[in-house]
């Protein structure tokens, strides 16, 4: 993803009077039809507009980890009664995310198609058999990345009959 990014100064309203000064940071995205984001920081006035722009882009950062950490960790299905409770389940879920992408980024160089659903299914598998080789590990993931190939294959077959009046012929 590669974005534009511009900065102005401004004030922010408090109880309808000018309050402290903010920056206003704008994202125009590089596609030939711009979409633009705005956003608000509380900055000092020598912050560079690099800093602006890299706090402005971790959103996606975060926005994937809660989407992975719902979905495959179990972010969502807490049954807490306290603070403590909560702050224990959200760690945990954490420290079980930051583990299994360590574990995808150190896969991913001999394996390209590695994904964080993979990366937890090895990890499943490790703990369910300790005594699991790396031999197992590599027909472990291959079987998952065949499985996943032939879905998506499969999926897009489905796609291409159900829109075939939609798909553009060539004019050559």
């Amino acid at each position: 993803m590669a974005f534009e990014f511009a900065r102005w100064r401004s004030w922010a309203i408090r109880d309808g009077k000018p309050g402290p000064p903010v920056w206003v940071v704008a994202r125009r995205s590089l596609s030939p039809d711009p979409e633009y984001k705005y956003y608000l920081a509380s900055a000092d006035e020598a912050t560079p507009l690099e800093t602006l722009a890299l706090v402005a882009s971790t959103r996606y950062q975060i926005e994937q980890f809660f989407e992975e950490a719902k979905g495959s960790l179990g972010l969502a299905d807490y049954e807490a009664r306290g603070y403590a409770s909560w702050h224990h389940h959200m760690s945990l879920v954490a420290l079980a995310h930051l583990f299994l992408m360590q574990t995808r980024r150190d896969l991913k160089a001999s394996e390209p198609a590695m994904t964080l659903p993979l990366a937890l299914e090895l990890v499943r598998a490790a703990l369910e058999r300790p005594q699991l080789t790396e031999d197992d590990a590599i027909r472990l993931t291959v079987y998952h990345l065949q499985r996943n190939a032939t879905a998506r294959a499969s999926h897009h077959k489905s796609w291409l009959q159900k829109h075939k009046a939609k798909i553009p012929k060539p004019l050559l």
